[in-house]
């Protein structure tokens, strides 16, 4: 399996875990690694600064809804 198909899997796993307790599902959710990739920064960086941008925690998988992501990096990480 590669890391694209494991990313999608994944996924499709938290959405539907989401929609089974009922809680809307985002629109475009990514992993640390496409979040880093898309802002420009390290991986490091992005856990370094997980308190501050919005998450999805189920288990140990961490995953973010990029809209959101968005709406604080606008308004300046807060």
């Amino acid at each position: 399996m590669t890391p694209e198909e494991l990313s999608n899997l994944v996924s499709t796993s938290v959405r539907a875990s989401l929609a089974e307790a009922g809680v809307p599902v985002p629109d475009e959710i990514i992993d640390q690694a496409e979040l880093a990739r898309r802002l420009g920064v390290t991986v490091k960086t992005i856990r370094n600064h997980s308190r501050r941008i919005p998450s999805i925690r189920i288990g140990s998988a961490v995953r973010y809804n990029w809209s959101d992501v968005v709406k604080v990096w606008k308004k300046g990480g807060k």
